[in-house]
């Protein structure tokens, strides 16, 4: 049984289908990203499979079925939508209590979870207390406290530092392995979910463009030659001034290369005492076909 799929759905508002038509199947076990650009109804078909909003036509059913009609569906898969916070009159560890008797959990496993995200000191502060990023890893440590069918996070990266991040996505890598849990992260920064799905759907207009694992995109764009490198890095501006032709995703510095070797890049950046977290190489044919599809 799929985790989560979804036939023809289609979402209109005001006479324009936000959601169109949008046919997809998500492969349990998987860490799936859905990649588009922003408006492309990522958000809009997160809440239907969530059961949130009605769908205008079709259906999406989870673990089976519809979670509108069945709500409790909903305890043992997960959705983190990106306007999620915490109540500003809890403490994250009375919100993460509150959320053990909804989620069904132990309650001494927030205590884990807190700790994994460097929060744990944190526990008894309230949301205005709290940074931009802190605040973001509070409201998703709920993943951590018990073990989800299904996780679904919209943006879950967003205000988090590029070491808060990589700690994260090793957190997902970690219980999609130990767990078996079965993502399905959005995001329209395509040099980051590379470094950490399995499977991608992209998303333009509301309809799905690309439903595919990724080995097979990188097994059908082999001829590509030219390789594009990102680079996590403490100051992207005054790492783009170092580096020529040199571009800014998000917080990564994108470098095109002929081969494999930017021996020459690293040492220019650390010379002009910048910090590196990483560096990661994917083929300029591979993020074509992605970034032609969004």
């Amino acid at each position: 049984m799929n985790p989560i799929k979804t036939t023809n759905l289609t979402k209109t508002y005001s006479g324009t289908n936000v959601v169109d038509d949008l046919s997809l199947e998500l492969l349990e076990g998987s860490i799936t990203g859905m990649l588009g650009r922003n408006g492309a109804g990522k958000t809009t078909t997160i809440k239907l499979m969530a059961g949130l909003i009605l769908p205008s036509h079709g259906n999406v059913t989870l673990n089976g079925v519809d979670p509108f009609l069945h709500p409790e569906v909903r305890i043992e898969n997960l959705f983190l939508l990106d306007s999620g916070t915490i109540p500003s009159h809890l403490t994250v560890m009375e919100y993460l209590v509150h959320l053990s008797r909804i989620y069904r959990f132990d309650q001494g496993s927030i205590r884990d979870s807190l700790e994994k995200l460097e929060l744990w000191d944190y526990r008894n502060y309230y949301p205005s207390q709290l940074s931009a990023g802190m605040k973001q890893k509070a409201y998703l440590s709920l993943f951590l406290c018990r073990k989800f069918q299904t996780v679904v996070a919209d943006e879950p990266a967003a205000n988090l530092d590029p070491r808060s991040r990589e700690d994260l996505y090793e957190l997902i890598r970690a219980t999609n392995r130990e767990q078996g849990t079965t993502f399905l992260i959005s995001s329209h920064i395509l040099m980051e979910m590379r470094k950490l799905i399995d499977s991608v759907v992209v998303i333009k207009k509301g309809r799905v463009t690309i439903d595919s694992r990724m080995d097979n995109i990188t097994r059908d764009s082999t001829s590509g030659k030219r390789n594009i490198f990102s680079i996590e890095i403490s100051d992207t501006q005054r790492a783009s001034s170092l580096i020529a032709g040199a571009r800014i995703q998000g917080k990564e510095l994108i470098v095109e290369r002929q081969g494999n070797r930017i021996g020459d890049i690293i040492d220019a950046l650390e010379s002009g005492g910048l910090q590196i977290f990483s560096v990661n190489r994917t083929s300029d044919s591979v993020e074509k076909v992605l970034l032609e599809a969004m």
